[in-house]
């Protein structure tokens, strides 16, 4: 699922993010252990980003940006979608270690988001996301 690229090029979005939202704004779901889930993939979503191609498969459950709540504030759990879910599935899968997961997310966010923005939701992820990430 992710093949090593060159690693100067650009990041490049390879299909539109199709997101089916739970009903009732999240649901629980029990694989490897519970957790909420916001929403679901309705089709694949390919991305170039550091040398990677990346396809996080349709169906993957997301529960988008946690965001924790010293930042909440701050940021938005609608922000930075596209880098969230590519987030969720490279930790979820341990595919590349937790610093390639949250450089490639900081990349993914770079593209859509202010600096500040980058900033506050990178660092959540490398001060508070050791204990999601699977690997």
């Amino acid at each position: 699922m992710m093949q090593p690229d060159d690693p100067g090029a650009g990041t490049v979005f390879r299909d539109p993010l199709r997101l089916v939202r739970y009903p009732n704004r999240a649901a629980v779901t029990t694989d490897p252990i519970p957790r909420k889930v916001f929403a679901y993939l309705e089709s694949d979503f390919r991305v170039t980003v550091r040398g990677h191609d990346i396809v996080v498969p349709a169906g993957f459950d997301t529960d988008l940006a946690s965001i924790p709540r010293r930042v909440r504030g701050i940021v938005s759990i609608d922000r930075g979608v596209e880098a969230a879910v590519v987030h969720d599935w490279l930790y979820r899968t341990a595919v590349v270690s937790r610093k390639e997961a949250d450089l490639i997310f900081k990349a993914l966010l770079e593209e859509t988001e202010s600096w500040a923005t980058v900033q506050a939701m990178y660092w959540s992820v490398r001060v508070f996301g050791a204990a999601s990430y699977s690997g």
